[in-house]
């Protein structure tokens, strides 16, 4: 933990969260159009692609607890905990994003889904050296209740803002239409275009957020019991974490969310195009809208955390965003929806996007900075900072959104029949009735499921203050202890 009382520097907090960008910078294409490019473009049957993420999801399951055991033992007067890991997934992630998209055109059959799956474990095992110690940073940079919040809203800003310009540079540049591909997204070398932009912005983030944090690696927190214990141990350290209530509630909870968003979002592309019949232009403003959405989300957030708290802001941005999300859906199939192409529909959904962002930006705010508060009661409770297991839980739920979230949406188009490689205007609209039938209420379940764990939380404003009171009081006595 940084040192007590300290405020955190603009400009360590601006290089810390530029690392979001890496992030985001690997999420925009593996959960826009991961599906869609190995489905619809190359041909890969949707279900053959939910169980390659699966194999995927398990890898990731057995390296975060590791990763974070790793980066919680790990000491270095040079590098501190957490940055030599950092580094060091640098270019490995950016080369391996890229080489995903861009499988060799000869392959076909097993050997591209051989491809498929040995990169999507690849870059997956890649963003567990970096993601995991990374964000383990964002408790132990500031103590202060409402500035983890701040830090987490401006990481939320930069990697949200990433996907907008790496969205808007997909869209009109890599996968713009043109006379070979009338609809620029089966364009297959438009992907690995896209992705080798994406790779080398991955790279460069990381370099700035190790070189901008380099200098507070003296004073961060190193005190924990855990260190000389084995990398295999993290395993244990992280089923004994879910014996804390709040780690539990928030960690469980968040998977639920973090499963949804990878549903929805794997569908988008089929959302957009195929049940509301947008076109390149209009699914290019959606999500321009998704990316204004954040400002309006970290104002919100702000603003209602400080009012009323964490738990009760985060409870209202899920219960809220429940109907933002399924109800339109509900109302088209009911016939309640202006007709597709028309533009009372296309501004409808645009103001319920807007909306619905807001709310999800809230979530994912709160989630992280919700979670630096654990870890201060995890470390009154056992003696240990263990950040970087703690963390680990909201590192795998990230990509549980992938993972779950993608083979979710598999089963989802294997169930409807969805064509492959086939044009909006030529689907079934019973397959188009059959979609949404079954997508609402799955997203309806699994935020309903977020929201339940959610309000088990029991961290409070007064409680965490408390609990840094006496973190203080334990440190002093260790440290006059160590004095005589």
């Amino acid at each position: 933990m940084a040192e007590t009382g300290s405020r955190l520097k603009t400009g360590v907090a601006l290089a810390y969260s530029i690392g979001q960008v890496t992030v985001n910078a690997k999420d925009f294409l593996f959960l826009y159009f991961f599906l869609f490019f190995f489905n619809s473009v190359l041909g890969v049957s949707a279900l053959l692609v939910g169980v390659v993420n699966v194999l995927a999801l398990i890898a990731d399951a057995l390296s975060d607890p590791v990763m974070g055991a790793i980066s919680d033992n790990y000491r270095s007067k040079k590098w501190g905990r957490r940055h030599f890991f950092m580094a060091l997934a640098a270019l490995p992630l950016g080369f391996g994003i890229w080489a995903l998209f861009s499988p060799p055109a000869l392959l076909g059959g097993l050997w591209l889904v051989v491809w498929m799956a040995f990169f999507a474990i690849f870059v997956r095992l890649a963003l567990t050296v970096f993601f995991v110690p990374y964000v383990a940073l964002n408790a132990e940079l500031t103590p202060d209740y409402d500035q983890r919040t701040s830090l987490t809203t401006l990481r939320t800003i930069f990697g949200n803002g990433a996907s907008v310009l790496i969205g808007a540079a997909v869209f009109l540049v890599f996968l713009a239409d043109s006379p070979d591909f009338p609809d620029g997204r089966f364009n297959p070398q438009g992907y690995s275009q896209a992705a080798l932009m994406s790779g080398i912005i991955a790279i460069v983030a990381v370099w700035v957020t190790v070189r901008g944090t380099w200098g507070e690696i003296p004073r961060l927190q190193t005190h924990s019991l855990t260190h000389g214990r084995k990398w295999w141990q993290g395993y244990g350290e992280f089923l004994r974490a879910f014996k804390s209530l709040p780690y539990r509630s928030l960690t469980i909870g968040f998977t639920f969310f973090s499963i949804m968003a990878g549903f929805a979002t794997a569908l988008s592309t089929y959302l957009l195009q195929y049940f509301w019949g947008f076109d390149q232009a209009q699914s290019q403003a959606v999500l321009l809208v998704l990316g204004i959405g954040i400002i309006p989300g970290a104002i919100y957030t702000g603003i209602m955390s400080r009012a009323y708290d964490k738990r009760a802001t985060m409870l209202v941005s899920t219960a809220l965003y429940v109907l933002i999300y399924t109800v339109p859906i509900l109302a088209r199939l009911m016939g309640w929806m202006p007709e597709n192409g028309t533009p009372a529909l296309f501004w409808s959904i645009i103001g319920i996007y807007l909306i619905g962002q807001t709310f999800a930006v809230s979530i994912v705010i709160l989630s992280e900075s919700m979670m630096s508060d654990v870890a201060d009661e995890y470390a009154l409770d056992t003696g240990e900072r263990e950040e970087g297991i703690l963390f680990a839980g909201i590192s795998l739920a990230r990509k549980l959104s992938f993972g779950l979230g993608g083979l979710l949406a598999s089963i989802l188009l294997f169930l409807v029949k969805f064509p492959v490689q086939t044009e909006a205007k030529d689907v079934d609209p019973s397959v188009l009735f059959n979609f949404g039938a079954l997508f609402a209420p799955t997203i309806g379940v699994l935020l309903l499921g977020a929201f339940a764990f959610f309000a088990g939380y029991p961290v409070t404003r007064a409680r965490h203050q408390e609990t840094i009171k006496k973190l203080r009081l334990s440190q002093s006595r260790q440290t006059q202890e160590i004095k005589n």
